[in-house]
C-alpha cells in the first residue's frame, strides 16, 4: 500500500520576504502538538525514514545527505513547522491532512496550487 505524497522533490521553501530559505528546517509533529515528533518517509512504501527535522539545502528544498527527497506521511494529520537556519519560525500549519489537497505556501486545504498539481508540473 502506498502513501499519498505530502511534499514532492523539488518543492522550494521561501522566506516570508520571498527569498530562498537556504539551510532551513521542516519539523513534522503530531497534529495539535508542539513537541511530539511524527515520522515522514522519502518513499511511498514508507520504508526510508526522513530525519526530523528535515533539513533544507541551499535551494530551500528538503534534502537528506545532499539528496533531495519526497515527503510521504504515515496517514495521520500533521503539524508542520518551517524554520530558518537559526531556528526562527517562518510558519506553522496544524491539522494538515495528508489525504486532502493542501497548498504548502498558504496552508489552505482548498484553492491555489495543490501538491498534486506541483508534482505534475515538476514531472
Amino acid at each position: 500500500m502506498s502513501s499519498p505524497l505530502l511534499i514532492p522533490v523539488g518543492y522550494q521553501f521561501l522566506t516570508n520576504a520571498g527569498g530562498t530559505l537556504s539551510g532551513g528546517f521542516l519539523y513534522t509533529y503530531v497534529a495539535g502538538s508542539a513537541t511530539t515528533p511524527q515520522a515522514t518517509y522519502s518513499d511511498d512504501a514508507l520504508s526510508v525514514l526522513n530525519p526530523n527535522p528535515i533539513p533544507l539545502n541551499a535551494a530551500g528544498r528538503c534534502a537528506v545527505s545532499g539528496t533531495e527527497v519526497n515527503i510521504y506521511p504515515i496517514g495521520a494529520s500533521y503539524k508542520l513547522v518551517l524554520t530558518d537556519s537559526a531556528g526562527v519560525q517562518v510558519w506553522s500549519h496544524d491539522q494538515v491532512d495528508p489525504a486532502a489537497p493542501w497548498n504548502v505556501s498558504t496552508g489552505a486545504g482548498t484553492g491555489g496550487l495543490d501538491l498534486l498539481q506541483i508534482e505534475a508540473l515538476l514531472g
